[in-house]
């Protein structure tokens, strides 16, 4: 009986005794976006904090953030300057996105890149995103949609546009920075502008940032980036697309995709180190949306439908290929393809690849099949 009263008494001591490690709860500040930007030579890092919980007397600003910036001649010094005027020990595991300027990509994107892969304090599976026209001070300081934070608005704005829409894919940051590093693909970032409707700022999504290198050297436009994600997603299973209506041409149709999936095979003749990649897409989809008038949705127009949506998705193929020849920056990740389909010949080829890459020709082969219409008989009929 004894023993036991020990034992009782030596363990409510430990736990009285015991405590957290490190920094207490309320000595943090939780930082739920980052924005990094390179200005007169120094980095600067702009961070939304949610504010701590509000008093009884300050109830109204609960869900509502604050925005610091701080600067330093690396990303290191300026994370740990925010600490001069800082009452609270920042926390960076709540980051939801990272927002990179254009300003900084356009300089040299290693000033922050080595940083952001070594530290643990950051998760690296968070998106990334290049700001094009502001800074990211500017980007905090706009009211969000819905959502009480910035931050998680345009993280939830990304995962949204790729179930929706699929023009942009989000592109995490251990992505983006094993292609930094890789031979044979280029690395790309979608990228925010922010424009104002009557007296409201809003954010949207608007293009793909190209990278060679360590720097960004242009933007694909929205056609660009559908045939960028055409083909380097491999798992597409929504989106919309638009054709015009074939009996009324001033109208459109829209088809709902429910899969693409793209085939890329590097044809090498090696006698004249020539190279052509065959480009096979397979795509289904459901009839979605007519507009005009016109029976269109008919068996015998089948065909001539499914071939318009093929010409369709060739043309976004086409677009984004020819506009990232121009810029020459291999995003597509031919040189990978080839490495893995022959080594040796890639090892060969790799030191003139600035010199290749523009002028590879290319093969593309769609087909596309309607699988529902959603309709019991035929079109919408608009009596006269």
């Amino acid at each position: 009986m004894k023993v036991k009263k020990i034992l009782v008494i030596f363990t409510l001591t430990l736990i009285l005794s015991s405590g957290c490690q490190g920094s207490e709860v309320p000595d943090l500040i939780f930082s739920i976006g980052l924005g990094i930007d390179w200005k007169e030579n120094q980095i600067e890092l702009t961070s939304e904090f949610i504010k701590p919980a509000p008093t009884e007397e300050n109830s109204s600003e609960k869900g509502s953030s604050v925005i610091f910036t701080s600067q330093g001649r690396t990303l290191g010094e300026a994370s740990n300057s925010l600490s001069n005027f800082l009452p609270q020990t920042p926390l960076w595991s709540h980051v939801s996105i990272v927002m990179l300027s254009e300003n900084l990509c356009q300089t040299d994107v290693a000033l922050v890149a080595d940083y952001l892969t070594r530290t643990t304090e950051i998760k690296h599976n968070i998106p990334l995103l290049v700001i094009s026209g502001s800074s990211p001070e500017e980007i905090f300081k706009t009211k969000p949609v819905l959502e009480p934070y910035i931050s998680t608005s345009l993280a939830l704005t990304l995962q949204n546009e790729e179930k929706q829409l699929n023009i942009y894919k989000p592109v995490l940051m251990y992505e983006f920075m094993r292609k930094l590093i890789a031979p044979g693909i280029e690395p790309v970032l979608p990228q925010i502008k922010k424009t104002t409707d009557g007296e409201k700022d809003i954010l949207f999504l608007d293009g793909v940032a190209v990278f060679k290198g360590q720097k960004m050297i242009a933007s694909l436009n929205e056609a660009e980036s559908q045939g960028y994600n055409y083909l380097t997603n491999k798992n597409i299973t929504s989106g919309l697309l638009l054709i015009n209506n074939p009996d009324d041409p001033q109208y459109f149709i829209t088809f709902e995709l429910t899969k693409l999936l793209v085939e890329i095979q590097p044809l090498i003749e090696k006698e004249n180190n020539r190279i052509t990649m065959l480009i096979q897409v397979h795509a289904d989809g459901n009839f979605y949306e007519q507009s005009g008038s016109g029976d269109v949705l008919r068996l015998d127009k089948y065909p001539q439908l499914e071939q318009m949506v093929e010409d369709k998705i060739n043309a976004y193929i086409s677009n984004c290929i020819d506009r990232v020849q121009i810029i020459n920056s291999d995003i597509l990740g031919w040189g990978q393809l080839i490495n893995q389909k022959d080594p040796h010949f890639w090892e060969q080829v790799s030191p003139q690849w600035d010199m290749i890459f523009p002028t590879i020709n290319y093969q593309t082969q769609s087909d596309f099949v309607i699988r529902r219409t959603y309709l019991t008989r035929k079109s919408y009929y608009f009596q006269e």
